[in-house]
């Protein structure tokens, strides 16, 4: 299938909101939709917007129009297309930007021709710029599943925000062809980025419809000579002007120390949030990759980290602790040559904090259950209730760092087809086989999803045969990368008390929380106080007749399920990370004066 995704986005920093400002009472969007549909060589259409608030227009100008769509992430557009190009399922991908609403649909014909003619992995008509013979404002990108896959697991930093910079740069890994023209119109612009190109666009469709002429590439250069003609522009309008970099600091390194295992009560979420977190870093340009390090430890009690971090996308230096030596750790930590050293481990040293504090180094802690709340310059509480003898914190749930993968649910079935379960990425107190002995006690008309770690369902499998149970109605997801699709499609969600419960509640979604630590029952009785989440039992006690009571009540209680909808989406916003971003902002800015 010829797959086009068209990218869209309301927050466009030089232009904002120039998509669907109207032309003639038309949306820019609309005009586009109504050239490409045109296109003889497309099978399917799909307009793919960001998670963001600000982008629910676009939703519903789809919505109103009955036009495809997907919502994901806003500055890591590559994964944008990744993830939409999962849910299409296409097998040639051709990419519009919505900022080019006068593309030729005989040109994307064309240059669909020429990926298969010339049997390549990217094809396009404007790219690379340099050999360019295309107006801007006609391009057409056209390349394989396959080489979105390999970009998507390969690509870093810049090459990820503007989606085929890692194809067509690497020329030893794909094959590529451009599109020619006997004829030289690079000169030409009608692309939209700043006020006089809309003015422009608008110019030429005035004209084009003046004349009743559908306005091919040939027919809109014409019309730029005639009433435009030839003028020398500012270098802000030069081809690509947009792909700069900005600037970036290079002088603060950042450390970072996370752990996951059984051992002190510490989950996978706290190095899963640490990675967001570096990701965002390095896609908002604050930090390059080589100027973080991550450390992390790597034995017995602590050896579920390893997994999650070999599969981080951006290459940054990583390194492990062997050992639960303070003495090694302090003289790693001391040797490094970051600025700022930020713990996610729940419960830091003194001995060595104060250690690093001599040598000048910046320390951050996240909820901070340790001696570090009494030494660390800056702590950010968003799951932990700090006590009063902490020093300089952020709190709240406004400082969660969520996934921008999530998109909130503004509609509740009345009748439940779907329950999905997940419990985080260590099942701790093997809740799982517990939660699937009690499916078979509920309705069969329901589907259970069981979102799960790899390793949780190996064990799970085994008790499969020792208790000889046939599970009915269940699929399990072992690690899926549509981990917030599939979650997206529950109509009531079972989650452990950790970060998955609140991106849950932020969703909308309806739930019941079931503790796998300790410290996580204080934010259970927090949200389920302001009817976000239910519970079962007293504290990290329950039995399965409690569960399976506590599903059913849910299930019949349709008022109470739009109830936790609507509190959930109002009260976890979902801008943690950014709020954390700008912390991390002025620390690096006063980090760079001292």
């Amino acid at each position: 299938m010829n797959l086009m995704i068209i990218q869209a986005r309301m927050g466009s920093s030089r232009l904002p909101g120039k998509v669907l400002k109207k032309i003639n009472n038309k949306p820019c969007l609309l005009i586009l939709m109504e050239r490409v549909l045109l296109a003889k060589k497309i099978d399917k259409v799909v307009i793919a917007t960001s998670n963001k608030k600000a982008d629910l227009r676009i939703v519903n100008f789809c919505k109103k129009y009955d036009f495809d769509y997907f919502c994901g992430s806003e500055n890591d557009v590559l994964k944008r297309y990744y993830d939409c190009n999962n849910c299409y399922n296409g097998k040639t991908i051709v990419r519009i930007t919505s900022d080019c609403p006068l593309v030729d649909p005989n040109i994307i014909d064309k240059t669909i021709d020429l990926f298969y003619k010339k049997k390549v992995d990217y094809a396009a008509n404007t790219i690379p710029p340099f050999t360019r013979r295309w107006p801007d404002g006609s391009d057409v990108e056209v390349f394989s599943k396959d080489a979105l896959v390999k970009a998507y697991k390969n690509a870093k930093g810049n090459d990820r925000e503007h989606v085929t910079f890692y194809m067509w740069k690497k020329k030893n890994t794909f094959k590529t062809a451009q599109l020619g023209n006997k004829k030289n119109w690079s000169k030409y612009r009608y692309t939209i980025d700043y006020e006089e190109d809309f003015l422009r666009i608008k110019k030429i469709i005035e004209v084009l419809n003046k004349n009743n002429t559908f306005g091919n590439t040939q027919q809109i250069v014409d019309i730029l000579d005639r009433e435009f003609g030839e003028k020398i522009l500012d270098r802000k309008f030069s081809f690509g002007y947009g792909w700069k970099k900005k600037k970036i600091c290079k002088k603060i390194n950042i450390l970072f120390r996370c752990d996951a295992g059984e051992a002190n009560d510490i989950g996978t979420g706290h190095v899963i949030r640490t990675l967001r977190l570096i990701e965002e870093l390095i896609v908002k340009k604050i930090l390059l990759s080589d100027q973080i390090t991550l450390v992390y430890k790597n034995f017995y009690g602590y050896d579920l980290a390893k997994n999650i971090i070999k599969n981080f996308k951006y290459k940054i230096k990583k390194i492990q602790l062997l050992t639960n030596s303070i003495k090694e750790e302090k003289s790693l930590l001391k040797k490094s040559n970051a600025k700022v050293i930020v713990f996610d481990i729940l419960r830091s040293k003194s001995e060595l904090l104060l250690s690093l504090k001599k040598d000048g180094k910046i320390l951050i802690s996240f909820d901070e259950l340790g001696e570090g709340k009494f030494v660390c310059d800056n702590i950010i509480y968003s799951l932990i209730r700090p006590t009063k003898n902490d020093k300089n914190f952020y709190q709240g749930y406004k400082y969660l760092n969520l996934s921008k993968n999530i998109v909130k649910k503004y509609y509740i079935r009345k009748k439940i087809k779907e329950i999905v379960v997940t419990l985080g990425g260590n099942d701790k107190r093997n809740l799982y086989i517990d939660i699937l002995e009690c499916v078979n006690k509920l309705s069969t008309k329901l589907s259970f999803s069981f979102i799960i770690s790899k390793n949780d369902y190996l064990v799970l499998s085994k008790e499969f045969l020792k208790r000889n149970i046939i599970p009915k109605n269940v699929i399990f997801y072992k690690n899926p990368e549509n981990f917030y699709q599939l979650l997206g499609n529950a109509d009531i969600a079972l989650v452990s008390g950790g970060i998955t419960m609140f991106e849950v509640a932020a969703m909308g979604i309806p739930s019941i929380s079931i503790p796998q630590h300790l410290h996580q029952i204080e934010n259970i009785n927090s949200l389920k106080k302001k009817t976000i989440t239910s519970s079962i039992g007293k504290g990290m006690q329950f039995t399965k007749i409690e569960l399976v009571n506590s599903i059913n009540n849910l299930i019949n209680n349709y008022k109470k399920r739009k109830l936790m909808n609507k509190n959930g989406r109002r009260y976890i916003d979902g801008k943690g990370l950014k709020r954390v971003i700008n912390i991390f902002e002025k620390i690096i800015k006063d980090a760079k004066k001292n």
